[in-house]
Protein backbone atom coordinates (compact mmCIF):
# COMPACT_ATOMS: atom_id res chain seq x y z
CA UNK A 1 0.00 0.00 0.00
CA UNK A 2 2.94 2.48 0.97
CA UNK A 3 4.41 1.80 -2.04
CA UNK A 4 1.30 2.76 -4.29
CA UNK A 5 0.94 5.78 -2.35
CA UNK A 6 4.61 7.22 -3.47
CA UNK A 7 4.06 6.45 -7.06
CA UNK A 8 0.96 8.29 -6.79
CA UNK A 9 2.48 11.15 -4.99
CA UNK A 10 4.95 11.62 -7.43
CA UNK A 11 2.98 11.61 -10.73
CA UNK A 12 1.49 14.81 -9.98
CA UNK A 13 1.13 17.58 -12.61
CA UNK A 14 2.32 20.70 -11.96
CA UNK A 15 -0.47 22.97 -11.16
CA UNK A 16 -1.34 19.85 -8.26
CA UNK A 17 2.24 20.08 -7.13
CA UNK A 18 2.66 24.08 -6.65
CA UNK A 19 -0.32 24.00 -5.12
CA UNK A 20 0.95 21.55 -2.51
CA UNK A 21 3.91 23.58 -1.86
CA UNK A 22 1.43 26.42 -1.48
CA UNK A 23 -0.81 24.67 0.95
CA UNK A 24 2.09 24.49 3.06
CA UNK A 25 2.45 28.04 3.69
CA UNK A 26 6.35 28.11 3.84
CA UNK A 27 6.39 30.15 0.61
CA UNK A 28 3.35 32.82 2.36
CA UNK A 29 4.56 33.32 5.67
CA UNK A 30 7.82 33.46 8.25
CA UNK A 31 6.22 31.95 11.40
CA UNK A 32 6.55 28.57 11.34
CA UNK A 33 3.83 27.75 13.48
CA UNK A 34 1.46 28.77 10.74
CA UNK A 35 3.02 26.46 8.43
CA UNK A 36 1.69 22.44 7.61
CA UNK A 37 3.44 20.20 9.13
CA UNK A 38 1.90 17.14 8.19
CA UNK A 39 1.46 18.65 4.72
CA UNK A 40 5.31 18.99 4.15
CA UNK A 41 5.91 15.56 5.32
CA UNK A 42 3.51 14.24 2.57
CA UNK A 43 5.18 16.30 0.41
CA UNK A 44 8.93 14.43 1.24
CA UNK A 45 7.20 11.25 1.30
CA UNK A 46 6.23 11.45 -2.09
CA UNK A 47 6.73 13.90 -4.94
CA UNK A 48 9.78 15.85 -3.27
CA UNK A 49 11.06 11.96 -4.08
CA UNK A 50 10.90 12.87 -7.64
CA UNK A 51 14.74 14.79 -8.61
CA UNK A 52 12.10 16.69 -10.97
CA UNK A 53 10.50 18.17 -8.52
CA UNK A 54 13.17 18.25 -6.10
CA UNK A 55 14.92 20.60 -8.49
CA UNK A 56 12.33 22.48 -9.19
CA UNK A 57 11.43 23.41 -5.18
CA UNK A 58 15.18 24.18 -4.72
CA UNK A 59 15.62 26.37 -7.74
CA UNK A 60 12.84 27.57 -9.34
CA UNK A 61 10.74 28.47 -6.37
CA UNK A 62 13.16 28.49 -3.83
CA UNK A 63 10.91 26.16 -1.54
CA UNK A 64 13.29 24.11 0.02
CA UNK A 65 16.10 26.61 1.03
CA UNK A 66 13.47 29.10 2.79
CA UNK A 67 12.39 25.34 4.71
CA UNK A 68 15.91 24.68 5.20
CA UNK A 69 16.98 27.98 6.52
CA UNK A 70 14.88 27.11 9.18
CA UNK A 71 16.75 24.50 10.08
CA UNK A 72 20.18 26.46 10.10
CA UNK A 73 21.76 26.45 13.86
CA UNK A 74 22.69 29.93 13.10
CA UNK A 75 18.68 31.26 12.46
CA UNK A 76 17.89 30.35 15.90
CA UNK A 77 14.81 29.02 14.73
CA UNK A 78 14.60 25.53 14.92
CA UNK A 79 17.63 24.83 17.79
CA UNK A 80 15.28 27.04 20.52
CA UNK A 81 11.90 25.09 20.55
CA UNK A 82 11.30 23.71 23.56
CA UNK A 83 10.89 19.65 23.11
CA UNK A 84 6.54 19.91 22.77
CA UNK A 85 4.07 17.86 20.44
CA UNK A 86 4.90 20.73 17.92
CA UNK A 87 8.29 19.75 18.05
CA UNK A 88 8.02 16.23 17.52
CA UNK A 89 6.04 17.38 14.46
CA UNK A 90 9.42 19.51 13.64
CA UNK A 91 11.73 16.58 13.92
CA UNK A 92 9.93 14.41 12.35
CA UNK A 93 9.60 16.57 8.93
CA UNK A 94 13.31 17.35 9.70
CA UNK A 95 14.54 13.35 9.79
CA UNK A 96 12.20 13.17 6.08
CA UNK A 97 14.02 16.06 4.89
CA UNK A 98 17.29 14.25 5.58
CA UNK A 99 16.38 11.07 4.18
CA UNK A 100 15.99 12.92 0.66
CA UNK A 101 19.13 14.32 0.38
Amino acid sequence: MEQVKLKLGMQLDDAHFRQMLLDTQVLTTNNYTKWQWDKLYELFQGPLMNQKRLDESIKGIRFLPRLFGFYRPSKQKFSTIKNTKVYSQLYGTYISRMRLM
